[in-house]
């Protein structure tokens, strides 16, 4: 947010000492001059909370891998008492006791 917010300051006409160069401001904020001119052309074409907050994942990064009911059941199961001579739970028998499941 503060980097986005940078660029946009130090792109305005308005500033002490004029804008500055694309370039400059990215050599200045260690960024690619392309994020410069995405930062800028959001800027234009939506408004500054659009720049300044990034929009909302709608689905996770990565889907999980098991549902949620079987995930409850494999916390409790990890939560309850260890198989015999055991002293606490594996991921290894936690696995096999899901699979079993």
């Amino acid at each position: 947010m503060i980097r986005r917010a940078h660029v946009l300051l130090l792109a305005d006409e308005h500033r002490p000492g004029g804008k500055m160069k694309d370039k400059e401001i990215a050599s200045q904020l260690h960024v690619h001059v392309n994020t410069i001119l995405n930062i800028r052309k959001t800027y234009v074409k939506q408004d500054l909370q659009a720049v300044i907050h990034r929009k909302k994942r709608i689905t996770p990064p990565v889907p999980p891998k098991v549902p949620g009911e079987l995930e409850a059941k494999i916390i409790a199961l990890s939560c309850s008492e260890p198989p015999a001579g055991r002293s606490k739970w594996s991921l290894r028998l936690l696995a096999d006791k899901a699979v079993e499941l």
